[in-house]
């Protein structure tokens, strides 16, 4: 099993796409790194040569932020919303209606609203 950057790559799938695995790597850094380090993207993780395992760990720490780099990154970054945050709902007066309308209303001529159509 290969392990890189502290993640065990899953041995039946073919490398470009085992290193979509580690957080930070997507399918076009994945095929970046085949090229840069020589490596097929078509073989199976399970195939690699412990060189050509090598290769692509010291590729890896050396040009690509990965994994706990990312998480030291983030976690500095300031936090705008979550889960929880209504944003602009609740400073606009509350949620829209639950009736279908997307919160469009009409009005009657007595001047009293109802829900579409009237």
């Amino acid at each position: 099993m290969a392990r890189i950057a502290g993640v065990d790559l899953p041995r039946e799938k073919r490398v470009e796409v085992g290193l979509t695995y580690i957080y930070g790597v997507g399918r076009s850094t994945a095929r970046k790194i085949c090229r840069e380090t020589e490596v097929d993207p078509d073989t199976k993780v399970r195939d690699l040569a412990e060189g050509e395992v090598g290769k692509i760990r010291t590729y890896i720490d050396q040009n690509v932020e990965v994994e706990g780099d990312l998480a030291q990154a983030d976690s500095g970054q300031q936090r705008v919303g979550g889960p929880h945050d209504l944003g602009d709902r609740a400073r606009e007066g509350g949620r829209e209606p639950r009736d279908g309308t997307g919160g469009a209303r009409r009005s009657s001529a007595s001047g009293t609203t109802c829900r579409p159509p009237c």
